[in-house]
């Protein structure tokens, strides 16, 4: 077992959970059965989101949204729902034009 101590950066603070599960589920281990390695490969998109998630989290209404985007998700997906339906039950199908018969 590898224990590495090295500061933490104020920044780590904006790494989203998402992330931190995803590092932790999908960092694979080297021969020596280190995951170190790739760990330290994946630090420049960790590093771009922390960037990115401070200069979000700087504008209030709109880290709000972003942090809802299930219950947006949900939202929208129940609307289009609600639409389909509407469109599906009032679609002034032909009925036939009176006087013809078919045959």
């Amino acid at each position: 077992m590898e224990k590495i101590v090295f500061p933490v950066p104020t920044i780590c603070e904006y790494l989203t959970k998402e992330t931190k599960q995803k590092i932790f589920l999908t960092t694979e281990k080297d021969e020596q059965n280190s995951k170190i390695t790739d760990f330290f490969n994946s630090i420049e998109p960790m590093w771009n989101e922390m960037k990115w998630q401070r200069k979000l989290r700087q504008q209030k209404w709109l880290y709000w949204f972003s942090a809802h985007m299930s219950l947006w998700s949900d939202i929208s997906f129940n609307f289009a729902v609600l639409i389909n339906l509407l469109v599906a039950i009032f679609y002034p199908f032909d009925r036939g034009i009176k006087g013809i018969s078919h045959f």
